[in-house]
């Protein structure tokens, strides 16, 4: 007789999103809707253009201030120029402060040569193998006697300068120079250099207004159409752009410090904060390329904002002529630095607005940040948001804003609860009608800095509680009793080492109670459950991270389907949408309730590959949760039969 034991356990979730590539929400500012809304915004951005995908077009590689590869794919037609965004961290590849790709072994496939970010003078080589990128080393030399270098604040590049076949290599120097490294062939794996000369050409760049030279970004471009390359350069102390031309020949370039084109494009120089880091491509598929600037900022201050500026070339190949077109080719949500989203429906009319705190305003006396507000004039299912105020709570003297939402004394008007840099939380009593009266610094907060609220039902009694995360990471419960808030407990959420913890709260399992979902320095975005009186994570996959990630969670279009909202360091808003919602029960393989011999039996194929498993199925086999499906699984399954 064979005794069949059922035990009954609980579900873990499990919830995939993904960038929405077709969005249909639409995001005006100052009346004009933007293109590419939840492109995540620039600061410093590194750029190169390549047709990744083979179709074509160019499509746009951006690297900013958070060292990581974002990748937007072109999808432009008739000029009306779209980019999607694919990823925020291209491969999981950490690129420090430049990038390049690029053909080195001559297999088609393009590789990636990115600075070290161990040894920041030195670059790193990964090789592309059709389907991932190999972290083959460092860069070296000749007879591996070192490795190339480039001085950690340049913007370095590689070209066929000899027309010999393969790529050579260019850096600034901070006295106004350019290092050459001739590619002396293909070994090892990894393209080998022979370090030549720190004063290529003899050519010396000294910034115009301040007699200075620092910092550099180059590129080379055939600009005048005779077959050989031109230098093109940004420097720290310049706002416009040189152009050194070349007067030799494809195999034997001749450049001096006399044919130098000071300011670029001539018949309307680009003027910048400085540091323009020049890129080409053919844009509009004319047959001839079109010029980009993206601002690094230099000398003269610094452009967080309209720092990605694009001229249409109306000339030709051999004779270009530059219009300039717009300082924001991507049209996105970009609001400076560092932003923390929140969605709520501040005019009871059904649909949910959105709102935007900032890290800082230079237009503000104190340079304080601010609460962008964006009203929702479309609908629950069509969202349409317009900016209707850049400053919806005023008189905060604080940076990095968070702002939060609910009524919070019952009087049945929306109150806001605004986190600062400093720690400290300011509460605004809302009178109605889109209306606040600043009631000051709530009593007795303090925290570690960049305090993130979120108002909540967190203990199911009925009214809101007060949730903060901070820098140091900690999660503060705060109860409001008789017109003040009162501390708690602070929570403790496991499995995570954070700081600087941003939150937002939604009821993902529909169970009645709402998870905190959790952004981070470090790990980017997590999601916890309340579970027995603690807090359990879930199962989470977001296609990036990012460093100081604020999310926002909600169903924005009423489509019962999750939307993710992430906040970013570059001052602009990421779009995500569930892709899947599911949960699994650890040790029933087969999904029929309970666990028993017929759970271990899947197991076993499992390991013995007679069952190829999806996702929630390997989620249910990995019954001691540590990875890996393997025997420890169908022992700990054994052990839970066997104490029933």
């Amino acid at each position: 007789m064979f005794l069949w034991l059922f035990i009954f356990i609980t579900s873990i979730w499990a919830i995939d999103f993904d960038f929405n590539l077709d969005t249909e929400i639409i995001v005006e500012m100052n009346g004009q809707p933007l293109t590419n809304p939840f492109s995540g915004g620039l600061n410093q951005p590194k750029v190169q253009w390549i047709d990744w995908d083979v179709d074509g077009d160019s499509d746009l590689f951006i690297m900013d201030a958070d060292g990581h590869i974002r990748y937007y794919q072109n999808e432009s037609e008739n000029n009306e120029f779209t980019f999607i965004l694919i990823t925020t961290q291209f491969y999981g590849i950490s690129s420090g402060g430049w990038f390049f790709f690029g053909d080195f072994n001559n297999d088609t496939f393009l590789d990636l040569v990115v600075q070290d970010t161990e040894i920041l003078n030195n670059a790193r080589y990964y090789q592309f193998e059709g389907e991932s990128f190999a972290s083959v080393g460092r860069v070296p030399l000749a007879d591996n006697n070192g490795y190339i270098e480039s001085d950690p604040v340049m913007t370095p590049t590689f070209a066929d300068i000899d027309d010999d076949g393969d790529l050579d290599f260019f850096t600034g120097n901070v006295i106004g120079t350019v290092s050459y490294y001739e590619n002396v062939g293909f070994q090892d794996g990894i393209p080998h250099y022979e370090f030549l000369t720190n004063m290529w050409q003899d050519i010396s760049i000294i910034g115009p207004s301040l007699q200075r030279h620092g910092a550099s970004a180059i590129n080379f471009i055939d600009l005048d159409g005779d077959g050989d390359f031109d230098l093109s350069w940004g420097d720290y102390y310049q706002q416009s752009l040189y152009i050194v031309w070349n007067v030799g020949s494809a195999q034997s370039p001749l450049m001096d410090i006399v044919n130098i084109t000071s300011q670029y494009p001539i018949n309307d120089p680009i003027f910048s904060a400085g540091q323009n880091m020049p890129t080409f491509t053919d844009i509009d598929l004319d047959g001839d390329p079109d010029l980009f600037l993206s601002v690094l900022s230099g000398a003269y201050g610094s452009q967080t904002v309209n720092n990605f500026i694009f001229y249409e070339n109306l000339g030709s190949a051999v004779s270009p002529y530059f219009e300039y077109r717009t300082h924001n080719f991507l049209q996105g949500i970009d609001l400076l630095t560092y932003t923390s989203p929140a969605f709520y429906d501040i005019d009871n009319d059904g649909d949910l607005d959105m709102f935007m705190g900032t890290k800082s305003d230079p237009s503000q006396p104190s340079w304080s940040g601010k609460v962008h507000f964006f009203l929702n004039v479309g609908t629950a299912t069509q969202p349409h948001f317009q900016l209707q105020t850049e400053n919806l709570f005023q008189g905060i003297a604080g940076y990095n804003l968070a702002p939060a939402f609910g009524d919070v004394d019952g009087d049945g008007e929306v109150d806001a609860i605004i986190g600062d840099s400093n720690g400290y939380l300011h509460y605004f009593k809302g009178e109605g009608d889109l209306q606040f009266i600043n009631m000051g610094l709530v009593e007795n907060v303090d925290l570690s800095g960049n305090s993130d609220p979120i108002l909540m039902d967190a203990d199911g009694d009925g009214d809101l509680e007060l949730l903060v995360g901070e820098l140091n990471g900690n999660v503060n419960f705060y109860e409001y009793m008789e017109g003040q808030f009162i501390i708690n407990e602070n929570i403790n959420f496991p499995d995570v080492e954070i700081m600087y913890t941003t939150l937002d709260h939604f009821d993902i399992d529909n169970d009645g109670d709402s998870e905190i979902i959790m952004g981070s320095w470090q790990n980017g975005i997590s999601i916890f459950d309340s579970q027995n009186g603690g807090w359990s994570l879930i199962n989470m996959n977001i296609p990036f991270t990012s460093l100081r990630s604020s999310p926002a969670i909600t169903d924005i279009n009423s489509d019962g389907v999750l939307d993710l909202f992430v906040g970013n360091p570059s001052g602009g808003l990421y779009y995500l949408e569930e892709i899947s919602n599911s949960f699994c029960n650890p040790g029933d393989v087969d999904d029929d309730g309970v666990f028993n011999i017929l759970d271990i039996v899947q197991i076993v194929n499992i390991i013995l590959g007679q069952i190829v498993p999806d996702s929630i199925v390997l989620c249910a086999a990995d019954v001691n949760e540590d990875g890996i499906v393997d025997i420890l699984d169908i022992v700990s399954l054994v052990n839970w039969i066997m104490s029933d």
